[in-house]
């Protein structure tokens, strides 16, 4: 990321880069990008954390964790493995612009509620939430693709609905009953909602319009809704984005891909750039 400073007591702006040490596998997964010019918002005398607090905050959701596995592969791929890994690339790619804060509700493998993932996102009052996780399906090895979903109290097919119930189910994996308190479950059926929930679908087709740039394979109809417990904020734009299918052998291998990863985490950074530049 960079940055500028103005210069004090007849001293030069300062132009000042923030470097990060990475893997050399990493490295040269990212050698030879071009990522254009650097964007700088005009100097101000503000010093550079109170810049950056003013940056959009994305709070990033690596689905499951800890005791939680998710779905499982069958050559043994967790999907709390490949979510936290394409959500911490995702973070990293994000910060890296300069343009956002990007935050993680979990940066390990830990287990943390559903409900407590969403209360991250609002204790950092988070201008978006954007949740990860890669699907599965017991009675087909060959469904392939990635889809966005969005909040619903009825879901948009049978499919969604079960997934919304098994991913709903999370915590009680995990030995803890979903939690929700009644200030929020009233805000859920607010007016103030509507602002939300056109976030969310706006965010939702962005990311669809960029899977499609990219050549990410999707479901038909790509942007689905379910009533997912982790999509419940009431004032934050959210969207869970389902990256694939590790019940199809191909698709899971794919998503272990440094490449592939990277092509998703792409597509959402631009999805999001044009996100914020419609708003």
């Amino acid at each position: 990321s960079a940055f500028m400073i103005e210069g004090q007591a007849g001293l030069q702006n300062r132009l000042v880069i923030d470097l990060k040490s990475t893997t050399e596998d990493i490295f040269l997964n990212h050698k030879d990008i071009i990522h254009g010019p650097l964007n700088f918002e005009p100097i101000v005398k503000d010093n550079a954390l109170q810049n950056r607090k003013k940056l959009p905050i994305i709070m990033i959701d690596a689905g499951h964790g800890g005791r939680d596995s998710g779905a499982v592969a069958s050559n043994g791929i967790f999907e709390k493995d490949i979510t936290l890994s394409i959500a911490t690339l995702l973070a990293n790619t994000l910060n890296q612009t300069g343009r956002y804060d990007a935050r993680l509700t979990r940066d390990n493998d830990s287990f943390i509620t559903l409900y407590d993932r969403v209360k991250k996102a609002r204790e950092i009052n988070a201008n978006v939430f954007v949740s990860i996780h890669a699907d599965s399906l017991r009675d087909s090895q060959i469904t392939q693709g990635a889809s966005v979903y969005t909040l619903s109290d009825t879901a948009s097919d049978v499919q969604s609905e079960k997934l919304a119930i098994r991913e709903n189910l999370a915590d009680k994996i995990g030995g803890i009953e979903i939690k929700a308190d009644e200030s929020t479950m009233a805000l859920l059926i607010d007016l103030s909602m509507r602002d939300k929930i056109k976030g969310s679908n706006d965010l939702a087709k962005f990311i669809v319009k960029e899977f499609e740039k990219q050549n990410i394979v999707t479901l038909t109809d790509t942007h689905r809704q379910a009533p997912f417990a982790v999509l419940r904020a009431p004032d934050i734009p959210s969207v869970l984005i389902e990256t694939g299918f590790i019940s199809n052998a191909d698709e899971a291998e794919k998503l272990t891909s440094v490449d592939h990863q990277i092509m998703i985490t792409n597509a959402v950074k631009n999805a999001l750039d044009n996100y914020f530049a419609a708003r």
